[in-house]
């Protein structure tokens, strides 16, 4: 009966590791990752598990914010069936993760860009929802590849969980898990870290944030707290209207300097990933650069 009792507990940890694709081969990938850390870039996941917490929005934030800072940054969309970080960031005519797998050199282009303008580089979702699955085991080389040529690398990935998420959980230095101010989400998210703590996935390092967060919501970072077994979360205000006409319209510079208060959480939120003296280029560049009140002839949310 022993026996027959860890063989049943050996087959449950080998199905679970199957269902999320945590392979040899991704064993091996996390070895590299490990010895390769040392002196290189942080890597950032932005998961979530509930639709419209706010991914793309503060994933793209946080890159720009990075690359505002002098840090060569590179912004990945890993929602690779519905990503939409092109538009949020104003890329037009992206580079897609399906064309850095087909050639590997554009990885220096993207690189020389971020360098040179002072802006993230961003390798976007396929255009192809077909071309998800296929490209879907490439992300952990991609980040690998990136580590190394990048200060900051912030990868978002979609609601829907599936082996992508493993996968970029285990490459991350940091994961930021985003969840809204409906108690819905929280359910959901209680749900996706009992997950990753089955798979074998470590969850204490996890910055929580509950996101779109207003006076009257039903849901504090209090509350998400206590349904998180007492892990630290924070508020992340509702960006509204400058979310919708800014970020939307993919000038998300503008946003930065419209003085919404997203902005400064957001910063707040960058204190709990990066090194102090990061995080001190950021708060000199909000600084330094004017940061206007007004846009499009109204006052700016403060």
């Amino acid at each position: 009966a022993a026996n027959g009792t860890t063989v049943r507990a050996e087959a449950d940890e080998c199905e679970s590791q199957a269902s999320l694709g945590l392979d040899a081969s991704a064993q091996s990938r996390k070895e590299r990752r490990r010895v390769s850390k040392e002196g290189a870039g942080t890597v950032v996941a932005v998961v979530g598990a509930s639709g419209g917490c706010g991914k793309s929005t503060i994933a793209s934030l946080l890159a720009s914010l990075c690359a505002r800072a002098g840090l060569v940054t590179l912004a990945i969309d890993a929602d690779l069936q519905f990503g939409d970080m092109h538009r949020m960031l104003g890329v037009h005519e992206p580079v897609r993760m399906d064309e850095v797998v087909a050639n590997p050199s554009l990885m220096t282009r993207l690189n020389e860009d971020a360098k040179s303008t002072g802006k993230p580089s961003l390798i976007a979702a396929p255009a192809r929802l077909e071309s998800s699955e296929e490209i879907a085991g490439e992300l952990p080389d991609i980040i690998d590849a990136a580590r190394g040529d990048y200060d900051v690398v912030v990868a978002c990935a979609g609601a829907f969980w599936s082996e992508i998420h493993a996968r970029l959980i285990e490459s991350a230095d940091s994961v930021v898990f985003l969840m809204d101010a409906r108690p819905t989400s929280l359910e959901a998210t209680v749900h996706a870290v009992e997950l990753c703590a089955r798979m074998g996935l470590a969850t204490s390092g996890f910055v929580y944030a509950v996101n779109k967060h207003e006076r009257e919501s039903l849901l504090s970072a209090v509350d998400a707290s206590c349904a998180l077994k007492g892990s630290t979360a924070i508020e992340l205000s509702n960006g509204r209207r400058d979310v919708e006409e800014l970020l939307g319209a993919g000038f998300v510079q503008e946003f930065i300097e419209s003085k919404n208060p997203l902005t400064d959480e957001t910063v707040a939120l960058l204190e709990r990933i990066l090194s102090d003296e990061q995080v001190k280029r950021i708060s000199q560049s909000l600084s330094s650069k004017s940061r206007r009140g007004r846009l499009f002839g109204r006052k700016a949310k403060r």
